[in-house]
């Protein structure tokens, strides 16, 4: 998207009430066998379909059907543009038997996320071809889709467990309200610069600020 592969289209907002589909079309019908989609990871958090209701589908010429698939969801590259904020890609690879057809769509039921605000689906790049020397594993022909995992997704911050301290939230930074001491840690180094401390007994705002550290 946008030649860069750092830019992204936002697909929309999947549910079993309404689902959405994306995907690729060509004038003419083409021989494939393989689609690769890389779907946006921001602030930690990959913005893809949930696997369990996600299909890949092909037009057969007066309707859509399914396809059996392999699928390899890669997440080495889930900081590949920022480290810090955890900008990059998931590779989502599709492998399955060849078809001949001029419109391949993934149909969404579902994202992987949970919370309203983040369950959208985004992606930086779609590419279809036919890969000559590509071998499916061995299935069943009952079992529609085979899936592989590589790497893990970033877990999300976490707090140390005490009364009245808020979520840590990766978007909008760490909040945290409590009247004793707190920890706060993130499973993968943090670009911090600022750090505000607000103590309603003395009515003060202390602020300090410094270099990304």
């Amino acid at each position: 998207m946008g030649g860069d592969g750092k830019s992204f289209a936002l697909l929309g907002r999947p549910s079993f009430d309404t689902p959405i589909d994306f995907g690729l079309e060509w004038p003419s019908p083409t021989r494939l066998n393989r689609l690769i989609i890389k779907f946006a990871s921001l602030d930690g958090i990959a913005y893809q379909p949930a696997l369990e209701r996600q299909e890949l589908q092909y037009w057969g010429g007066k309707g859509w059907l399914p396809l059996r698939t392999e699928l390899t969801v890669d997440y080495a590259s889930e900081a590949v543009f920022a480290q810090y904020q955890r900008s990059g890609y998931v590779t989502w690879n599709y492998k399955f038997p060849p078809v001949t057809t001029s419109r391949l769509r993934v149909l969404v039921q579902g994202s992987a996320q949970s919370r309203r605000w983040d369950s959208w689906c985004a992606a930086r790049d779609f590419r279809a071809l036919f890969d000559g020397s590509q071998q499916l594993a061995a299935t069943e022909r009952s079992t529609p889709q085979v899936v592989h995992i590589v790497g893990r997704p970033t877990e999300p911050e976490r707090t140390t467990e005490e009364a009245g301290v808020n979520l840590a939230s990766l978007r909008f930074g760490t909040q945290v309200s409590t009247r004793g001491p707190v920890n706060i840690t993130w499973p993968q180094p943090k670009m911090l610069n600022k750090f505000v401390d607000y103590s309603p007994a003395f009515d003060k705002l202390l602020v300090a600020e410094g270099k990304p550290q």
